[in-house]
């Protein structure tokens, strides 16, 4: 679609240490909308409910939204269940600050392995 040279003012992909590893969406969609001056809505940074990464001790909460929030996006969208997560991710997000190139290649390092697994990106699935 982006090659069609629509005037897209926002574009929402998923944008995680796990996704990055896959050589799609962080790799390859994310720096091409960069490219075209379209805002990017970055979204299933926990990859998807319930935040299998997160339970299974691969990121923390905090480690998922800020690299999210490192990366040229315009926006994170994070989904929460509770009033918890909700002044978890707004605490996070007040005390940020960015990740150094080297955390982010860290952590995408870290994720490797959880990245050859298709139990952390479920809606890759219908793309096989």
């Amino acid at each position: 679609m982006l090659s069609h040279g629509y005037a897209f003012d926002s574009c929402q992909l998923p944008i995680s240490p796990i996704e990055a590893n896959s050589n799609a969406f962080v790799r390859r969609v994310l720096p091409e909308l960069n490219r075209q001056n379209i805002a990017v809505l970055a979204m299933k940074t926990l990859c998807g409910a319930p935040a299998k990464p997160v339970n299974d001790k691969i990121y923390t909460v905090r480690e998922g939204l800020a690299y999210a929030l490192s990366l040229p996006v315009a926006s994170v969208v994070t989904g929460v269940a509770t009033v918890a997560q909700l002044r978890e991710n707004a605490a996070i997000a007040s005390h940020f600050a960015p990740f150094t190139q080297e955390e982010i290649a860290a952590l995408e390092q870290r994720c490797l392995s959880a990245t050859e697994s298709d139990q952390y990106q479920p809606y890759r699935l219908w793309m096989a």
